[in-house]
């Protein structure tokens, strides 16, 4: 067909950062300390404990740890870590990696809250699932936990509310200095040039350069 103008369409308009203030970071932290309604269901009162911490201090998709299993944080030579697998529910590049455990969340009781749970699922119940719907209660924990930061006052709609803790992970890693390769393998990234496919991220590796990540502070 001639005679038919194409239409261009205009670039999206970014009017703001994509990762979390340290007011937005604090907002969501604190109140995930906070107590819950008594009519919340346990797996979900975990998840609002502990999933926006967890993403704060991985950079992990939420649906990678609204998909944790117990079986899935484990004590490896000495050092607590999550693994991160598509044996647990989708992961994006199919491939699964192990993270260590950030120290503050340690000191929060997050391994005894893991030890105290049964197994399987730390963040929803199976047996809820519908016919057809296999691991899709994960999904909608994260959906659920997105419009619970919106009714807690983090409201920009130019901002993603679980997706900007990847970008806020990223920003505080630059900031600490954090080794670009090992931020990345954190994330779940695709290495960026040739020469960084080579080679492993091992777990002292991991360990020593995110001995370097800040513990987030909470307003009271």
């Amino acid at each position: 067909m001639t005679g038919v103008a194409k239409v261009r369409v205009g670039r999206k308009v970014q009017l703001r950062e994509r990762d979390f203030t340290p007011a937005e970071q604090s907002t969501i932290l604190a109140a995930a300390l906070r107590p819950v309604s008594v009519r919340t269901s346990a797996t979900y009162a975990k998840a609002v404990r502990w999933v926006p911490w967890l993403c704060a201090y991985t950079g992990a998709r939420v649906n990678e740890i609204t998909q944790l299993r117990k079986e899935d944080i484990a004590e490896i030579g000495g050092v607590w870590t999550i693994h991160i697998t598509p044996a647990a529910g989708n992961i994006k590049t199919d491939k699964a990696r192990l993270v260590p455990i950030h120290a503050h969340l340690i000191s929060q009781g997050f391994i005894d809250a893991v030890e105290a749970s049964g197994n399987g699922p730390l963040f929803y119940d199976p047996g809820l699932e519908r016919t057809g719907m296999a691991r899709g209660q994960y999904k909608r924990v994260g959906m659920k936990l997105a419009a619970w930061v919106r009714t807690i006052g983090v409201t920009d709609v130019a901002l993603q509310p679980n997706h900007a803790w990847r970008h806020t992970f990223k920003t505080i890693c630059r900031e600490a200095d954090i080794a670009e390769g090992a931020a990345d393998y954190m994330q779940g990234h695709a290495p960026q040039g040739q020469s960084r496919h080579y080679g492993s991220n091992t777990m002292p590796a991991l360990v020593r350069e995110f001995a370097k990540f800040p513990a987030f502070k909470v307003a009271a």
